[in-house]
């Protein structure tokens, strides 16, 4: 087994600590490629970006299409995470038009091509188009790996949830999470992933009692597997805000955003989508506490923003707008 291999290995048992320094021992570009993934799952998306950067960069005309492939496939997912949607959606594309024309690739790395598109344009907002690439991942790998049709499963759910198909996404998470959980131990980061999106999915369904002890649950699998500040755990705080938020536990609902928009803030930046929406929850909080006018500016600056990085036609936008006129009215 090589280095990047052996990276990989530790990468997929959740040991993303030894996967990045077993990955920094080599110097290739697929070691780079799974330096970017393992800093990636670390939380630390900017040196991940840059990493998948020079991987990429690294390719020439003498590279195997497959080690490209890979490298740009590793820089799609740096750029979701930096919140740099169309740069992903555009690395993506690439690779997409780049398969066909290349001899046979595996099974899995065609999947993978396809669940990278289908989480860029999930991102973007263009949902026929990521179901569509998901389930095409999903039919690829009836006879693959589990661990990887999990991934696809993922890809579904999210493509679902992101485009108001909630029962649809539920049911994807639950057969994503029944995979993970039979093949990884019961406190893996991506069983945490499928719990926390199942949350996600349940609350918009109407169950948010349940909702908040899922988001609980995969809070508890972060906090072991990394350190205080990581997106993923500012995510289940966001989860949980907002469980609250339903359950009329305003006070509760707006500690826990709080400390999401702290940790977005530190880890991803002040500009970064997710910091955005964190704080747009944050003003619809406020106005159900009785501050009105600093709620409502609140809500107003992170739309107007918001905007400006996704479009005023991307469905984050067109829910902000719905939910500032309905704050408005209790003015």
């Amino acid at each position: 087994m090589n280095i990047a291999s052996q990276a990989r290995h530790y990468r997929e048992q959740g040991k993303y600590i030894l996967a990045l320094a077993c990955a920094q021992a080599g110097s290739t570009i697929s070691c780079l490629a799974e330096q970017a993934r393992a800093l990636n799952w670390l939380g630390k998306s900017k040196e991940s970006l840059q990493t998948a950067l020079q991987a990429a960069q690294s390719c020439n005309s003498e590279t195997a299409v497959a080690t490209i492939i890979d490298a740009k496939l590793s820089l799609c997912s740096s750029y979701i995470s930096s919140g740099k949607y169309e740069d992903a959606l555009r690395e993506a594309q690439k690779v997409e038009n780049l398969h066909p024309s290349v001899p046979p690739l595996e099974t899995e790395q065609i999947a993978h091509i396809y669940i990278a598109l289908a989480a860029s344009h999930s991102c973007i907002g263009n949902k026929k188009h990521a179901i569509k690439h998901a389930q095409k991942a999903i039919v690829l790998l009836k006879t693959g790996r589990e661990r990887v049709l999990a991934e696809a499963f993922h890809a579904l759910a999210d493509s679902f949830h992101r485009g108001a198909y909630f029962s649809d996404a539920a049911q994807a998470w639950q057969q994503a999470l029944a995979l993970r959980r039979a093949n990884l131990h019961h406190q893996h980061p991506e069983i945490a992933t499928n719990v926390d999106g199942l949350a996600l999915s349940l609350r918009r369904l109407q169950q948010p009692q349940l909702a908040l002890t899922l988001h609980q649950e995969a809070l508890r699998i972060y906090q072991h597997s990394f350190a205080t500040n990581h997106p993923a755990i500012a995510a289940c705080y966001h989860g949980i805000a907002q469980c609250c938020h339903r359950l009329s536990q305003f006070e509760a609902a707006r500690s826990n955003l709080n400390a999401a928009l702290q940790i977005s803030e530190s880890l991803l930046g002040s500009d970064h989508p997710d910091t955005w929406i964190s704080r747009f929850e944050l003003g619809r909080i406020e106005v159900d506490c009785g501050e009105l006018a600093q709620g409502i500016q609140r809500m107003e600056f992170a739309r107007m923003r918001l905007a400006h990085l996704l479009g005023e036609k991307h469905p984050t936008i067109l829910a902000m707008d719905k939910w500032r006129t309905l704050a408005k009215t209790k003015g």
